[in-house]
């Protein structure tokens, strides 16, 4: 007897291979006189269910917003257009954070950049391996000396 597993499993085939409509209703019908809990409808459907389509990548400066979303589900503070300039920002957040943070932010200036050429520079304070990996998971195009006190160029290229 098949169970609902093999029922999923013949229709994403069904599915995957284009199967003509009268042949789904045959089998459909078929299925439907071996088994009586088989339900015709929601197998049909299933056959007949269009692969859904992946997430469009962002880009532009929907890049960086999902960088720095992805950034802050590990934890870090990651802040766009923060504060006029870096010494302030670095003010703002020594308030509310420790030296032991994971930060991340570009301010005013490093925003005019950005809209001005495409690129900017990014503060930060933290594990800048981490932060390497995620701006260049989301082809942020980060370049990086392996300093920790060297600033992060990205390029929304």
């Amino acid at each position: 007897m098949m169970t609902r597993k093999h029922f999923k499993g013949l229709a994403k085939i069904l599915n995957e291979n284009s199967a003509p409509q009268d042949l789904v209703d045959d089998i459909a019908f078929f299925l439907a006189e071996e088994n009586p809990k088989f339900k015709r409808s929601i197998f049909i459907n299933a056959v007949n269910k269009k692969p859904e389509l992946p997430k469009p990548k962002p880009v532009g400066r929907a890049k960086i917003s999902a960088a720095f979303r992805a950034l802050r589900k590990k934890g870090w503070t990651a802040k766009m257009n923060f504060s006029c300039c870096q010494s302030c920002a670095w003010s703002e957040l020594d308030e509310d954070h420790n030296e032991d943070d994971e930060i991340v932010f570009f301010h005013n200036q490093d925003n005019d950049r950005l809209k001005e050429t495409g690129e900017t520079w990014l503060s930060w304070s933290g594990d800048g391996r981490v932060l390497f990996d995620i701006l260049n998971d989301f082809e942020l195009t980060p370049i990086w000396d392996g300093s920790k006190d060297t600033r992060f160029k990205i390029s929304l290229g």
